[in-house]
């Protein structure tokens, strides 16, 4: 839907390309056939934009760990698993500064403005940068160990017990 911001991301995307032909942008979700992001990416003359369609859970971590980084560009989202899960795979986490998505990944990512040429610069400065693809790499893995079922199944026993 809308709040998903992937119309941000085309529109971002779309100046990527003209500097890096190269660079491909690869869109998961469900039945993209009905929203306006295939027809949006026609009109905007992008290149080397494709859709998956639905993936499998048991198949998101190959996707995950298949591309160069993860971008988020959600105006709201009320956990933002996607971005933990990405970085769980050891893949970089661009992530949109709002909604709890500063606060579930932490410093695991590097945050972009709603705004297509920040973003745009984000990517681009992410792609160059090993040194950054590294650190990001580093600290998102550490961000996800924060949120592990078991870590949460004893913070939720904790809680439990200072009830009782």
């Amino acid at each position: 839907g809308k709040r998903k911001n992937v119309g941000l991301l085309l529109e971002a995307y779309r100046k990527v390309e003209q500097e890096h032909s190269n660079i491909e942008l690869v869109i998961s979700g469900a039945h993209p056939e009905r929203t306006q992001y295939p027809e949006l990416v026609e009109k905007l003359g992008l290149k080397n934009v494709s859709f998956t369609g639905y993936i499998p859970d048991e198949e998101m971590a190959d996707f995950y760990r298949s591309g160069h980084c993860m971008v988020f560009p959600s105006e709201y989202e009320g956990f933002g698993l996607a971005p933990l899960e990405s970085m769980a795979c050891g893949t970089p986490v661009l992530c949109a500064k709002g909604g709890a998505l500063m606060e579930t990944s932490g410093d695991g990512a590097e945050y972009f403005d709603y705004d297509s040429d920040d973003l745009k610069t984000k990517i681009i400065q992410l792609y160059k940068d090993a040194d950054l693809q590294n650190k990001l790499t580093e600290r998102g893995l550490k961000q996800a160990e924060k949120y592990t079922w078991g870590r949460t199944a004893d913070d939720t026993m904790k809680i439990y017990r200072s009830l009782v």
